[in-house]
C-alpha cells in the first residue's frame, strides 16, 4: 500500500532536514497538543506540513515548528471567518475517516496478510457492522472517551436482529489504519461502518456520526449534535442516545436494555473501557494493567457485569499464555464468571467462561462441552464464544468442527491477534499443517516479526518438515538455526529435538518449577522419554492449561509409556482416545495425507 506524500518538498538530506525539527508523529502531536491520529488526519485533510524521508527503508516523518505555527495561524483565521453555530442538530460532517499512518499501515498489513479467507456460516446475520472508536479533538477530561461511546453504541446495535458487530479489537485496528471501505467490504466482509468525531470547543462539546454502506460508499445517515460543556460522563449517554435515535430511521434498534443489563457508574464505565483497551493490547504486562482497571471498576460498582467479563478474560488470557499460575488464574476466572451468571442469568458469556474453566483446569470434558455450547447458543455472535469452543473441539479431536468455529470467530473479529493466533494453532493441531504454514508464511514474507517465525516453525514441526522449521529459526535466532542444521544433518529429527531441548533447559534452570510443553515435545522427539514424562508429570500436578492438548501434541514416542497412559487415564482422556490409534506420522511436507489429513 503506497504511503501518502507529505506536504512540502521531499527532503533528501537527513541531517540537514532534521535539524531543529519534530522527528516523529508523537513529537508533532505533542507540539500540537493533540493525539497522533488527529495530527495524521490534519495532514491528510487540511494540509498540515509534514515531511518524509522517502529514501529510508521505513519512511520517517518530521516537521518544522515554524511551518506548523504558520499553518495553525492560517487555520485559526479561516475558522474565525466561518459562521458560528447556535447548537442543536448541526450540518452533515464533511470529513472522512480514511488516513493511513505508517505504524498503523504495518499493523494492518500484519493482520491482513495472516487472515485466512472465511466464509460466514449460514447462521451469520446479514450485515457485519464496524463501530469505529470516534476521533477526539480536545481534552474531554476522560481517558479513551471514544472507546466508551463506541462500546455503548455497539451494545445497542448488537441487539438488532439484522446486525452483527465487528470485534472491538478489529474495529480499533482497522479504524486506526484508515482502511478503505472497499477493503473493509472485500477482505473483511464488513457491510456497514459507523464512525464519528468528538470535538471540545470553548462553548460546547460537539459529536458527529456517520453510517456508511461499504458496497457503494453511500452515507445512509449522518448527524451532528452539540451539548453544553460538561464532564464527558454526563454527555456520553446523551450523545449515544441521539445517535441511536438517528440510526433508528435506518436500523431496527431495540432501545431498551435487555433483562439483566444495567447502567453502571461513570467512573466504573471508564475503568472498564481502560481495562478492555489493555486487554486488547495482547501482552503479559498489559494483562496486569487490564486487571488493575477492572478491579477499580468494581470498587466503584461492585455489580458491574462488564468489569467481571473483562476480568475473566484477563485471567484466562494470562493463564493460557503463561503470565500467571493456572491455579490462581482459573480460580479467579471461575469466581468472575459465577458473578456474571448471578448478575445476569441470561448472559451466554458466563456459560462459555465456566465451560472454559471446566475444560482447561478441571478436565471435566462433558460439563465443559455442555457449557461451551450453551454459551454459544446464547451468544451466537460472540467471537470469544466461537474461539473457546473451537479450542475445546480441537483438543477433543473434532478437528473439522473446531476449524469451522475458529473461522467464524475470525469472521466476527478478523484482525484480533487472539483470534488469528488461534486460527493458526487450530489449523496445525487439527491436521491442516499446510494451511497453518501458509498462513504464517505469508506474514513472514511481508514483515520481519520474530513472533511470526516462531509460529511458522511450530507449524513446520507439527508437519514433520524440519528443514523448513530450521529455515524459520534462521529469522529468529540465526546461530540456533546453524546448530539445528548441523544436528539435523548428522542425526535427523532426534538431533533437531536435542538442540531444541537444550534451548529450553537454560530457561528451566532460571524457572525450575515452570511447565514447558515445548520441552516435553523436544525431549520426546529426542528419545529422552524420562525427561519428557517428568515434565508432563509436572504439568499434570500443576493442572496447566496446556495439558489438555496431549492428544494433538506430537508425542507419539510416549504413547506406549505406562506413565503417559496413567496421566491420560487420570485426566479422563483414555475414555475418549485410543492413543495406540493416534497416527504417529504427521502430514508429509511434500503432500502426504493432504489438507484433509486427520490426526485420529
Amino acid at each position: 500500500m503506497p504511503l501518502k506524500q507529505g506536504a512540502g518538498p521531499q527532503v533528501q538530506g537527513e541531517s540537514d532536514a532534521q535539524a531543529g525539527s519534530l522527528k516523529s508523529w508523537k513529537a508533532i502531536a505533542n507540539y500540537l497538543h493533540r493525539d497522533v491520529r488527529t495530527a495524521q488526519r490534519w495532514e491528510r485533510d487540511e494540509g498540515l506540513p509534514v515531511h518524509r524521508h522517502e529514501h529510508l527503508k521505513r519512511a520517517t516523518v518530521f516537521a518544522y515548528p515554524g511551518e506548523i505555527d504558520a499553518w495553525l495561524a492560517d487555520r485559526q483565521q479561516a475558522a474565525n471567518q466561518e459562521p458560528k453555530s447556535k447548537g442543536g442538530p448541526l450540518s452533515q460532517p464533511s470529513w472522512l475517516i480514511a488516513g493511513v499512518g505508517i505504524l498503523a499501515t504495518l499493523l494492518l498489513v500484519f493482520f491482513w496478510t495472516t487472515r485466512e479467507p472465511v466464509t460466514p456460516s449460514p447462521a451469520a446475520k446479514a450485515r457485519l457492522t464496524m463501530v469505529s472508536p470516534f476521533l477526539v479533538e480536545g481534552d474531554l477530561g476522560s481517558e479513551r472517551p471514544a472507546d466508551g461511546l463506541a462500546a455503548i453504541l455497539s451494545e445497542h446495535l448488537a441487539a438488532a436482529e439484522q446486525i452483527m458487530i465487528l470485534g472491538r479489537a478489529s474495529a480499533r485496528t482497522l479504524s486506526d489504519a484508515g482502511t478503505p471501505l472497499a477493503t473493509l467490504r472485500d477482505d473483511f466482509g464488513i457491510n456497514l461502518v459507523l464512525s464519528g468525531e468528538i470535538t471540545q470547543t470553548p462553548d460546547a462539546t460537539r459529536v458527529s456520526a456517520e453510517l456508511r454502506d461499504t458496497e457503494g460508499g453511500n452515507t445512509l445517515w449522518s448527524g451532528e449534535f452539540a451539548y453544553p460543556r460538561e464532564s464527558w460522563s454526563s454527555i456520553q449517554d446523551a450523545a449515544a442516545g441521539d445517535i441511536l435515535d438517528g440510526l433508528a430511521s435506518r436500523l431496527d434498534i431495540p432501545r431498551e436494555r435487555r433483562a439483566g443489563q444495567r447502567k453502571s457508574t461513570p467512573n466504573a464505565e471508564e475503568h472498564v473501557v481502560l481495562g478492555n483497551y489493555y486487554l486488547d493490547a495482547f501482552s503479559a504486562a498489559n494483562f496486569d494493567r487490564a486487571l488493575f482497571h477492572f478491579r477499580k471498576a468494581l470498587e466503584y460498582d461492585p455489580a458491574s457485569t462488564d468489569a467481571y467479563v473483562g476480568m475473566a478474560y484477563a485471567y484466562g488470557s494470562a493463564a493460557f499464555w503463561g503470565a500467571m499460575p493456572s491455579d490462581i488464574a482459573y480460580r479467579e476466572l471461575k469466581d468472575a464468571a459465577e458473578h456474571i451468571a448471578r448478575l445476569d442469568p441470561d448472559n451466554g458469556i458466563a456459560d462459555s467462561l465456566l465451560g472454559w474453566v471446566q475444560f482447561v483446569y478441571y478436565w471435566n470434558w462433558e460439563d465443559a462441552e455442555r457449557l461451551l455450547r450453551s454459551g454459544l447458543a446464547r451468544a451466537p455472535d460472540s467471537a470469544q464464544a466461537h474461539y473457546l469452543l473451537a479450542y475445546y473441539l480441537c483438543a477433543m479431536g473434532e478437528g473439522e468442527e473446531s476449524v469451522t468455529h475458529i473461522q467464524q470467530a475470525a469472521h466476527i473479529d478478523p484482525v484480533s491477534p487472539f483470534i488469528l493466533i488461534g486460527l493458526g494453532d487450530i489449523l496445525a493441531y487439527a491436521g491442516h499443517s499446510s494451511a497453518a504454514i501458509e498462513q504464517w508464511h505469508k506474514t513472514a514474507e511481508r514483515l520481519d516479526l520474530p513472533e511470526v517465525g516462531f509460529f511458522t516453525r511450530f507449524a513446520y514441526e507439527q508437519a514433520g518438515d524440519f528443514q523448513s522449521a530450521i529455515d524459520s529459526w534462521s529469522h529468529i535466532q540465526p546461530e540456533l538455526a546453524t546448530a539445528l542444521g548441523d544436528a539435523y544433518l548428522s542425526d535427523g529429527a532426534a538431533g533437531y529435538w536435542r538442540v531444541i531441548a537444550s534451548v529450553y533447559e537454560s530457561d528451566l534452570a532460571a524457572y525450575p518449577n515452570q511447565f514447558n510443553w515445548h520441552y516435553a515435545i523436544a525431549k520426546a522427539g529426542a528419545g529422552d522419554t524420562d525427561a519428557a514424562m517428568a515434565m508432563l508429570s509436572r504439568g499434570f500436578h500443576q493442572r496447566d492449561a496446556a495439558m489438555v492438548f496431549l492428544p494433538v501434541y506430537p508425542l507419539s514416542p510416549l504413547y506406549n509409556d505406562p506413565r503417559f497412559r496413567a496421566i491420560a487415564e487420570q485426566m479422563g482422556l483414555s475414555g475418549r482416545f485410543d492413543f495406540t490409534q493416534l497416527s504417529p506420522a504427521p502430514e508429509s511436507p511434500e503432500g502426504g495425507s493432504g489438507e484433509g489429513g486427520e490426526r485420529l
